[in-house]
């Protein structure tokens, strides 16, 4: 599967396949995106919630969180750019999509089971 967004990071990258996995946990609160060679916080919500932008971006700044080596952290974190935050949520959309693919499909096979046991007379129980 390739993933990418012009002017993404992936973009530079264009046509290399996605490795398998694609991320990397590195066991210190960090993941490695082994496609574009981002490291990400396992955490998204390491601020906590409703933050303002503001607060949001001086959170991002002085966040410490990693391991560089000889147990120092990385200091050099940042909020994704307009690209880098639409490939993560072109990402989240088509799982969404997918999902709700899978669902409607489960709910139709459901449904026709249910007519079928009935054409049958078999009893159809709810609520297993």
């Amino acid at each position: 599967m390739i993933s990418y967004v012009t002017g993404g990071d992936g973009d530079l990258q264009k046509g290399v396949a996605s490795p398998d996995p694609r991320f990397t946990d590195n066991g210190d609160g960090t993941v490695t995106d082994d496609l574009t060679g981002l490291i990400w916080a396992k955490d998204a919500n390491l601020g906590g919630d409703n933050m303002t932008w503001s607060d949001t971006i001086d959170y991002a700044n002085n966040l410490s969180l990693g391991s560089e080596g000889c147990g120092t952290s990385y200091m050099d974190w940042r909020l994704p750019n307009r690209n880098e935050l639409k490939v993560l949520l072109m990402q989240v959309i088509t799982i969404l999509l997918c999902l709700a693919v899978i669902f409607s499909l489960m709910r139709r096979l459901a449904i026709t089971s249910g007519r079928v046991l009935r054409i049958l007379k078999i009893p159809v129980t709810r609520g297993l």
